[in-house]
């Protein structure tokens, strides 16, 4: 049995390869386009281990897990509908009643990522009821983090819980991959006192 794991969420777009290589394709924010994605970087590295039910120390439990593929966002000619997003928000909230008061999402600036998410919202609204949700988006102080946005959204979340930005609860983190994946996370969040 393993007794915990250290898992570590890295990347960079803004490598001047990648970052010219966005750009070519009309995928990065800039004066001529304003519906690209602002680059950025980040790591994050997490430990996770298993907890008792209201063990102290347990600053952020993941509750669920959920997983699908959907329409990559790298195809224009077929966008994605928001099924794969509403699909996963819709699982991970199984049982539940309506959407957890914080979503942290990975909305980037880019048209396809939009447009998936203003049809997953409609899913949802059928679903879950009217979205009244904060909803936080780390681009906006990070730019575009890609595989880290996961890692980034439970420290924000385990932090802002922290320092007392939000109360203990439950948060959702809304993950999208350019090829196709979808991904959502259900998280329970215990205040910690700062040391």
């Amino acid at each position: 049995m393993i007794d915990r794991c250290l898992i570590g969420c890295i990347d960079s777009l803004i490598e001047p390869g990648v970052l010219s290589a966005c750009a070519t394709a009309g995928m990065v924010k800039t004066e001529a386009n304003p519906v690209g994605f602002m680059p950025g970087e980040a790591a994050v590295f997490l430990l996770i281990e298993p907890t008792r039910e209201g063990d102290p120390q347990a600053a952020v439990q993941i509750i669920s897990s959920h997983h699908t593929i959907d329409r990559p966002y790298l195809d224009p000619e077929q966008p994605p509908m928001g099924r794969g997003l509403a699909k996963t928000v819709i699982d991970a909230r199984a049982g539940q009643p309506g959407m957890t008061p914080l979503v942290i999402a990975d909305l980037n600036g880019t048209e396809l990522r939009a447009l998936d998410w203003g049809h997953a919202l409609v899913q949802w609204r059928d679903r879950l009821g009217e979205f009244e949700s904060d909803v936080w988006l780390p681009v906006e102080s990070f730019g575009e983090t890609g595989a880290a946005h996961a890692g980034l959204a439970l420290c924000l979340a385990h932090e802002a819980c922290r320092r007392g930005h939000v109360r203990s609860g439950e948060a959702l983190v809304v993950l999208c991959g350019e090829g196709g994946g979808r991904g959502a996370l259900r998280l329970r969040l215990h205040a910690t006192p700062l040391q």
